[in-house]
């Protein structure tokens, strides 16, 4: 048997429905602000990209930088405490007979010392013929002939190149240089050095 429902009754039960229908109705509501709240993180990432330009864009600075090609020894002279040393080594290795056999290194120098400066050609192990000049090259520039003095005490594996301040000055504006060097018994030998980047 249906009981009959009184207006109070019917409203009451109308207030329920309604409560129910507010409380549930809520949930597509609330889904689809999280959704929206997905997408925006979506859109944050997409945003992304730009950050990771502007990082390669640093990055590509500072591969422009000039390397580090050059070292500077600390100076150790008590005497001469205003002398200063750079020095670089040639990835060339000269292959010479005995008794220079096993492979011979090239280090170029610059060095300022008592007010004077001097370009220094060093082979490790090896004789330099220093009646001959050398031939030197810059980069695509031509090459061009500079006469060597020994050092003072004789050594045959060291040469100073004469018109230090034009090879300094070409050193300064270049990123090759390549020197032609007359070697005991082994003749004329080319080297090449990575000279840019300079602090002098």
């Amino acid at each position: 048997m249906k009981t009959q429902l009184t207006p109070d009754d019917q409203g009451a039960r109308n207030k329920k429905t309604n409560s129910k229908i507010l409380k549930y109705g809520c949930l597509p509501i609330t889904g689809i602000f999280v959704l929206f709240m997905i997408i925006g993180m979506f859109t944050d990432d997409k945003a992304t990209p730009h950050a990771t330009e502007t990082s390669t864009q640093k990055t590509t600075a500072v591969a422009d930088a000039a390397p580090d090609n050059w070292i500077y020894p600390e100076n150790t002279d008590k005497m001469d405490k205003s002398g200063k040393l750079a020095m670089t080594t040639s990835k060339d290795i000269l292959e010479f007979e005995f008794p220079y056999g096993g492979g011979s290194t090239s280090t170029l120098l610059i060095q300022s010392r008592n007010g004077r400066t001097d370009v220094i050609y060093q082979i490790e192990p090896g004789q330099i013929m220093t009646e001959n000049p050398v031939r030197i090259k810059f980069d695509d520039k031509a090459p061009y002939s500079l006469g060597v003095n020994q050092s003072t005490d004789l050594s045959s594996n060291i040469i100073f190149l004469q018109s230090s301040s034009k090879v300094l000055s070409d050193i300064k504006k270049s990123k090759k240089m390549v020197i032609e060097v007359d070697f005991y018994k082994e003749g004329m030998r080319q080297v090449e050095f990575n000279v840019e980047g300079l602090k002098w």
